[in-house]
């Protein structure tokens, strides 16, 4: 992600009109997603097991199970984990601890 927005920043120097507009909008769309990987690398951790999801649901108040196929970004994004960041990465952080 970080050479997608250093390449596009690069070339946004290089264009004018439309393509810029195009390449303005991509380059918003990296940063946006860049801001997502801190909660994309704690849910995705290995080392993450049952306990570890119910440790999470528990600290959050409501029901989180990564281990669920359906469970995606966009449902994450729709629990707000993203406000609770800090918690997400606390029970990452312990169950990479344990793996």
């Amino acid at each position: 992600v970080e050479v997608w927005d250093r390449s596009t920043k690069k070339n946004l120097k290089a264009v004018d009109g439309p393509p810029r507009e195009v390449g303005e909008a991509l380059l918003a769309k990296i940063q946006s997603f860049q801001e997502l990987l801190p909660l994309v690398v704690a849910l995705r951790n290995p080392g993450l097991k049952d306990r570890h999801w119910a440790k999470l649901s528990e600290d959050l108040g409501f029901a989180v199970n990564g281990k669920d196929p359906n469970f995606t970004l966009q449902k994450a994004l729709k629990l707000d984990l993203v406000t609770h960041i800090e918690t997400v990465e606390k029970v990452s952080e312990s169950a990479s601890k344990e793996y």
